[in-house]
């Protein structure tokens, strides 16, 4: 562990190892505690283990103290990494480049601009030491004062432009099932009670939800829901479920924890549609859903949500709040109640390769960008999604 700055009124402590984490525990677990939201993969052990199976990365988690006491925590990771270039659907990978990258909300503490400086001064000293070749925030909110500072104070060369966003929802949970079923329009809430009955009135008993929560139903778990990602199209994309060891050792540790809450929807004894989520201080993180296609007219996922919503308002003392993830879904539209904006924002260091990096990355997302606007603009956009989307064999999305 190295003391990258310290005056009489703040100090910067370095972390490169999961000893040198380790030894932070306490200062980061009094940061996650005083988070108004909390930060599941920003976990000291959750981190850790992400870090583990990723090949050839190392922790690295910087904080901040004023005074002697925890001001923010950057939690993060280098290793070398091909920056994903997209023109509409067409994406090609440039050479790779040494990153450090941030967690999703892996920034903790009550920010302010001159916290935010701070940070982003460890960072630059990150840059010009050749630690790394640039620095990855993914998903950073986008009223952070780091994003606030980093474009006021760095110049263009040196900072990524058109960054890709996305909406951020989350939903109170409801008292109870009637509770929720009462804050849809009457035609929404006669349409969810319509796909409960009619798979109820198809297959009866036939129709199962099995629960996944303890260690030792990890594995049932993912048999089931691979069979059915394995059918989606974010299989397609390499974002569905895979019953891997990485998988594996992950899911067995948040189950050990007490956190796993997962269910898979059976027909006649077959899989047709899972749901893998967690819940962590209050809130239930919807990690991944998917349905058989098979299935659709059925509206499975949208059973098997409403199911899993029941199961959780039967859950006293667990969720409060359901946290969607990331992107944007008709669903998380109707049903979110709570939401900000996230950035996919990188920072380069002053050298020619990172440089150029910046400048075809900044590019093409910007070429993307006008042109997804213009196609909107058009009404074509839906369409060559919904075709897309078709292709690489149609995934699920409750209603």
């Amino acid at each position: 562990m190295t003391t990258a700055a310290k005056t009489q009124a703040s100090e910067v402590i370095v972390a490169r190892s999961a000893a040198e984490v380790d030894a932070l525990h306490d200062a980061w677990m009094l940061l996650q505690e005083r988070q108004e939201w909390p930060i599941f993969n920003a976990e000291p052990d959750r981190f850790l283990s992400l870090v583990r199976w990723q090949q050839e990365a190392r922790p690295h988690v910087i904080l901040l103290k004023k005074q002697g006491t925890p001001a923010a925590l950057a939690v993060g990771s280098v290793e070398k990494v091909r920056i994903q270039c997209r023109i509409g659907y067409k994406a090609f990978r440039l050479p790779p480049l040494k990153c450090f990258t941030i967690l999703h909300r892996g920034i903790l503490g009550r920010l302010d601009e001159e916290t935010a400086a701070a940070l982003l001064d460890e960072m630059g000293r990150l840059l010009r030491a050749r630690e790394a070749d640039m620095v990855f925030f993914h998903y950073l909110d986008a009223q952070s004062p780091v994003l606030r500072v980093a474009r006021a104070q760095l110049g263009g060369l040196y900072r990524s432009h058109c960054n890709r966003v996305a909406i951020h929802r989350t939903m109170t949970m409801p008292a109870s099932m009637d509770a929720f079923y009462q804050s849809c329009s009457k035609k929404h809430r006669a349409n969810l009670r319509r796909y409960v009955r009619k798979i109820e009135e198809q297959f009866g008993d036939r129709a199962v939800v099995v629960r996944y929560e303890s260690e030792d139903q990890v594995d049932a778990f993912l048999t089931a829901a691979s069979q059915v990602s394995a059918k989606t199209y974010q299989h397609a994309l390499g974002c569905g479920v895979q019953p891997d060891d990485p998988t594996r050792d992950l899911l067995r540790q948040v189950a050990r924890e007490g956190w796993l809450r997962s269910q898979v929807l059976f027909l006649d004894g077959v899989p047709s549609a899972f749901q893998q989520g967690v819940i962590y201080r209050g809130s239930y993180f919807l990690e991944k859903i998917g349905f058989d296609p098979k299935w659709k007219d059925l509206n499975v996922g949208t059973v098997l949500f409403l199911k899993a919503l029941e199961d959780l308002c039967r859950d006293n003392g667990g969720a409060k709040v359901l946290d969607f993830g990331f992107g944007e879904a008709d669903y998380k539209r109707c049903y979110g109640d709570k939401c900000w904006t996230d950035v996919l924002f990188y920072l380069f260091a002053p050298r020619v390769r990172p440089v150029v990096a910046n400048l075809v990355f900044s590019g093409t997302t910007g070429l993307s960008a006008g042109l997804a606007g213009v196609l909107e603009r058009t009404g074509a956009l839906a369409w060559i999604k919904r075709r897309w989307r078709n292709q690489l064999q149609e995934g699920d999305s409750p209603e």
